[in-house]
């Protein structure tokens, strides 16, 4: 990123002033799209111009928004294929599928070979982006029980990411769109007209990841909430401790307290982590501490994030979290607000509060959206994914290799 020095009007021939030169360009991110182009996905574009096209297109129009504006395009089914049609021609096609005809092979997936070649070709600075529906379905899932091809589809997973889970990230998003046309399950071809789930899989090195998803500047790139279909996210990779803060004579809270007089003037200005002089509620005994905290780097389901059970609290002081608020007005720059509560009073001496916030895996809607059972009399057919759930358990494993049970401790001092 340059670096902008603003300087003051100085003579010119006509004794005026100089303009200030224009503000740097956003350093971006270089967008690498995936489409699969395969007989699964052809269905999502029978409406053309539908949610379908239209998140894919929003997606890669926000990379398109931001310079370099050097998105690459490409199809895949048994390999990766480029596109060979620049950015404006991609966002201004109606059906995304008749730029793929011609390319591969239609009736098969690689999903191995789809990944292991978007995972060594990770450069920092660039994000893939595999649009596919993952349904793994290949000659040797397709001959064995589907017990076997839900452990057959989790272990191949978990060696294909294992390789690069130490320098690498992903992020998963749930899409929903309208789907016409026909479906291949385990059990035969038979035709559906209705809502099917595909995904959105973000795939990059740690340091472009957390680019992606904290830097101010590239939030158009991940607003995924905000478009068509969406449902879900699930993210993968190392977790960094977020930026967290008490935040002092927040509306929330309930009895007084001071920031300690050993961190004042030597931490970062704004965050404190340790208290002193606290006071509880005189009738009820009661405190209440509000906690910023930035989860930006860590896109779980909002649902999960903002659950008071998703978190546990180690404190002699019985604290527990009580609420998690979602975008608090009042804390800028945090993306939630977490309540401490205790009605024991506090404890003397010097001690910690320690939240973590648990890491469970599958979260309920992974766990919701895989299914063993493809088949037209599957009730949960529009909503579900032949093999998700195992998928997903292989690149968990492949990223928790330790089984670590907790995504970040927040450490808070009381004086």
């Amino acid at each position: 990123m340059g670096l902008l020095i603003a300087c003051g009007p100085g003579p010119d021939d006509g004794g005026g002033t100089t303009d200030p030169p224009p503000p740097p360009p956003v350093k971006s991110l270089q967008a690498h799209l995936y489409l699969e182009s395969s007989g699964s996905m052809f269905p999502y574009e029978a409406d053309a111009g539908g949610d379908f096209n239209n998140a894919v297109q929003q997606v890669i129009g926000a990379f398109h928004n931001l310079p370099p504006n050097k998105a690459r395009l490409y199809t895949v089914n048994d390999k990766v294929y480029p596109l060979n049609v620049d950015l404006p021609t991609f966002i201004a096609t109606n059906n995304l599928f008749s730029l793929t005809k011609g390319k591969g092979t239609p009736n098969t997936t690689n999903f191995r070979g789809i990944f292991n070649h978007l995972l060594d070709s990770l450069r920092q600075g660039q994000v893939a982006i595999l649009v596919s529906d993952l349904i793994y379905s290949d000659a040797s899932t397709n001959k064995v029980s589907a017990k076997e091809a839900m452990a057959n589809i989790r272990d191949l997973m978990d060696e294909t990411f294992s390789r690069h889970a130490d320098k690498s990230s992903v992020l998963v998003v749930k899409m929903n769109a309208d789907f016409k046309g026909p479906y291949y399950a385990r059990n035969g071809k038979f035709t559906h007209n209705g809502p099917r789930p595909y995904y959105l899989v973000f795939i990059s090195d740690k340091t472009t990841m957390q680019r992606l998803l904290t830097e101010e500047k590239l939030a158009p790139l991940r607003r995924f909430a905000d478009l068509p279909g969406y449902e879900a996210q699930h993210y993968f990779g190392p977790s960094l401790t977020p930026r967290y803060s008490v935040l002092e004579k927040d509306p929330n809270q309930v009895g007084d307290f001071d920031q300690s007089s050993t961190e004042v003037g030597r931490g970062q200005e704004g965050i404190i982590h340790a208290i002193e002089n606290v006071e509880t509620n005189p009738d009820t005994r009661q405190i209440t501490i509000a906690v910023g905290v930035n989860l930006s780097g860590l896109p779980l389901d909002a649902s999960y994030l903002t659950n008071p059970a998703s978190y546990q609290v180690s404190s002699p002081d019985g604290f527990k979290v009580t609420k998690v608020q979602l975008k608090p007005e009042t804390a800028p720059g945090y993306t939630h607000r977490i309540l401490l509560t205790t009605k024991q009073g506090i404890s003397s001496g010097k001690h910690e509060v320690k939240i973590a916030l648990r890491r469970q895996f599958p979260p309920t809607w992974i766990t919701r959206t895989g299914t063993d059972n493809d088949s037209q009399n599957n009730p949960n057919f529009s909503n579900t994914t032949f093999g998700f759930t195992a998928l997903m358990q292989g690149v968990e494993n492949a990223y928790n290799k330790s089984q670590t049970p907790t995504y970040f401790t927040l450490t808070l001092q009381i004086d």
